[in-house]
């Protein structure tokens, strides 16, 4: 059995190689293996006795490497000076079982007398490298996510830009619709504001040319249910954007114009006006302000005969989706004997088909006066 042909003089470089965790190889200037540590055993599967004697590179190295090896080689065992002495290197190694496997080598050169000795560390990267195959393999599937993502990113990003261009060709379309509905309804306005100012001046001008106190009355009346229709278009018009009626400042408005009547311009009534800021679409505005219109007019005609003083309440509120509207005065009341809801008048049979109209409820008391109470879904 051989030993280790070259041993360093030092013991305790025996004692470090022998727990070294790399693989420490000494060549001679032959390049045959005179030093073999334990885990240069452990690494390559040769025991000391197999290994020692041998040109490492016919038994450690591929096929690939031996071309290289030969041209630099001598030239080490002359010179003492090589391309790979004092740098570490990735290369490949072959264990006793033919197995393949990368390992990091160092290099460096011993001096023994005038001949020249090369000394390898030998590293097993084997698990370094599949760590870095795994790293890679990892890296690669990032890339491949961070492109498919980033393709997706770009085809979200085309298709937004292709939905905001429509969304502003739309929106542009519909600022030039909604222009151009203005402009029609604002003409449609014109026109209806036009017929009822027409409607009010005939039937002023009529009132002027009668004789008969009675019909100039009802002429007056009329009057104010054309311009209790025509505030509400003017309201209307005004609130395009909602499509509905403030009726609060819509009752406010038309107690202003009903005191402007001849018939009450010259008594003290006053209106007091408690009402909620309640929105009505055309459908209810038009019928409730009807009402509202024929129940101050009854008043202003049948309240206050004998007295110039007077006062009227109108109180009106929502709850639950359903409005209550209240109104009342201090007058004299209408007499018993007159059943309102089957009143052949004009005013009280157009009050309480407008209630029919709204689908609501109406009573009526005689206390201290007259109170209508009027409830209807909003």
């Amino acid at each position: 059995m051989l030993k280790n042909s070259f041993v360093p003089e030092k013991v305790p470089f025996t004692s470090i190689a022998n727990i070294a965790k790399d693989a420490i190889i000494i060549l001679d200037d032959e390049g045959r293996i005179v030093y073999w540590n334990p885990m240069a055993s452990r690494i390559f599967g040769y025991k000391k006795s197999e290994i020692l004697g041998k040109e490492a590179h016919l038994v450690l190295s591929p096929p690939q490497y031996h071309s290289a090896y030969q041209q630099g080689y001598p030239k080490f065992s002359a010179e003492g000076r090589g391309k790979v002495i004092g740098r570490t290197l990735e290369l490949e190694a072959i264990r006793k079982n033919g197995e393949v496997f990368p390992i990091e080598l160092t290099l460096s050169l011993l001096h023994v007398g005038e001949r020249h000795f090369a000394l390898g560390i030998v590293r097993d990267i084997t698990r370094r490298k599949k760590a870095e195959e795994e790293l890679e393999k990892y890296r690669q599937k990032l890339e491949e996510l961070v492109e498919e993502r980033t393709r997706k990113l770009r085809e979200t990003n085309k298709r937004l830009r292709v939905e905001i261009k429509i969304r502003r060709q739309i929106e542009q379309e519909l600022k030039q619709s909604l222009k151009e509905k203005e402009v029609l309804l604002q003409e449609i306005h014109h026109r209806v504001k036009n017929n009822f100012q027409l409607v009010c001046s005939l039937l002023n001008l009529q009132a002027f040319h009668t004789s008969s106190e009675e019909a100039r009355r009802a002429l007056q009346e009329g009057q104010a249910r054309i311009r209790s229709m025509a505030l509400i278009h003017e309201m209307l018009y005004q609130s395009f954007y909602q499509g509905e009626v403030n009726f609060a400042q819509y009752i406010k408005n038309l107690v202003s114009h009903l005191q402007q009547m001849e018939s009450v311009a010259n008594k003290d009534i006053q209106i007091k006006i408690k009402v909620e800021d309640i929105y009505l679409d055309l459908k209810k505005a038009i019928p409730c302000g009807l009402i509202v219109n024929e129940i101050i007019i009854n008043a202003f005609k049948h309240a206050f005969p004998d007295r110039d003083r007077g006062e009227i309440n109108i109180e009106m509120r929502a709850k639950d989706h359903q409005v209550y509207l209240q109104i009342s005065d201090d007058g004299v009341g209408v007499p018993l004997e007159i059943d309102v809801f089957q009143s052949k008048t004009l005013g009280l049979r157009l009050i309480h088909d407008l209630v029919q109209q709204l689908r609501g409820e109406i009573r009526m008391e005689r206390h201290q006066g007259t109170a209508y109470f009027i409830s209807f879904k909003k």
